[in-house]
């Protein structure tokens, strides 16, 4: 079973999703330079939402400092917060998951820095138990005891005794998978798979001149001091594409199995990427658009495929670009749900204001809603059937 979305979204001026260099992200698309949004980035502002917070219980913890954090907890249970050698201690032994030279002691910079190698994702049930090994195994060999522990042996007993232990992936880490090289966290096949955003058009950044003014300036008569600080920033806007897949038959073995908890990630993941966006350089140049066009494919069996092919040719900055190029969308997957049966999506819902005709395979709805809870019941009903 797969859920697939296609989307039309329209960015103002903005700089979401910044390089290196600090200009916006761009990549040769046919015979164009496009802005682009990464996939993370998205995916980043969908799991954080209010929206998918607000509906899932957890929405899971993206860290490089689980060594200071499990340090701070350990440490205030223990009421001992400024006993500086226990809570060095913690952290030299967590910064050794994922180092392969473990007799390796880590510098007083690490130490301080108390961060791990790599960035984990876990869930709160996860962090809870690693805190609580730590405390109970210091309250029962005592605080010298704990300052004296050697790190491999620590770290090798509490990973066994983690391993050990059932707990249950959290929805978010269900949904977006998890891809762990060290010895504690399991790996997670990630059931959503997100593509790159990028524009329709061709890219046109321009520099914006900016300067933050001193509000005292009248102070010096030197017009030199009137702004405090100066420089450009990149900036472009256009219409954006963008699709993802969520492939349900792993999303359930993510789960368990549990039908119920399934479609509850399915719903909350659809309607966080519908009303999430980026928002970098929100200071001075924010943009939360809503999609011009949003079209929600299932297929009970067999693949669905994206429609990102419409806009290898870049479209000309003129005329209505979003009403264009929500027609050229439905122009294109008519043609090539006629190519074969086995490519048509068994339901295709869209919510879109710049256009009135769509394709016979396409229903068009009157909101995003009806669009999101049309799919969510079809898969309810492909479920129930099993």
């Amino acid at each position: 079973m797969e859920i697939m979305g296609t989307e039309l979204r329209p960015y103002g001026i903005n700089c979401v999703n910044r390089g290196e260099n600090g200009e916006p992200k761009t990549a040769i698309i046919g015979d164009k330079i496009r802005a682009i949004i990464s996939a993370n980035a998205k995916k980043r502002a969908t799991r954080l939402s209010d929206i998918f917070g607000q509906m899932l219980e957890d929405q899971g913890i993206r860290t490089k400092f689980l060594p200071k954090e499990v340090s701070r907890q350990v440490l205030a249970k223990l009421n001992s917060e400024d006993n500086e050698e226990l809570r060095n201690k913690i952290v030299e032994i967590l910064i050794g998951l994922g180092v392969t030279d473990k007799k390796k002691a880590p510098t007083e910079e690490e130490l301080k820095k108390a961060k791990t190698p790599q960035v984990f994702l876990f869930c709160q049930p996860e962090l809870d138990w690693i805190v609580q090994y730590f405390t109970e195994w210091i309250q029962e060999n005592g605080i010298e005891q704990a300052i004296k522990a050697k790190q491999k042996d620590f770290l090798a007993d509490m990973v066994e005794k983690f391993r050990g232990v059932d707990i249950p992936v959290s929805l978010a880490i269900a949904l977006f998978g998890r891809f762990d090289t060290t010895e504690i966290f399991q790996n997670v096949p990630a059931a959503i798979s997100q593509g790159f955003s990028f524009s329709i058009q061709g890219l046109d950044v321009f520099q914006n001149y900016w300067n933050t003014g001193d509000d005292w300036a009248g102070l010096d008569e030197s017009a030199a001091n009137a702004f405090a600080m100066s420089d450009t920033q990149g900036m472009s806007s256009g219409i954006y594409y963008n699709h993802f897949k969520i492939d349900v038959d792993q999303l359930l073995e993510n789960v368990g199995g549990d039908a119920s908890k399934a479609i509850a990630g399915v719903r909350a993941f659809l309607e966080a990427f519908c009303f999430s966006n980026p928002e970098g350089m929100k200071n001075s140049a924010l943009t939360t658009p809503l999609p011009s066009f949003w079209l929600l494919e299932y297929k009970e069996n067999g693949t669905l495929y994206t429609h990102d092919s419409t806009f290898f040719k870049a479209l000309p900055a003129q005329g209505d670009i979003a009403k264009i190029g929500a027609e050229m969308i439905v122009k294109k997957a008519q043609e090539t749900w006629e190519k074969s049966k086995r490519i048509k999506p068994d339901t295709a819902l869209l919510m879109c204001s710049d256009i009135n005709e769509t394709s016979e395979a396409i229903t068009k709805m009157k909101s995003f809603d009806e669009v999101n809870d049309g799919i969510v019941e079809r898969l309810k009903a492909s479920l129930e059937k099993e």
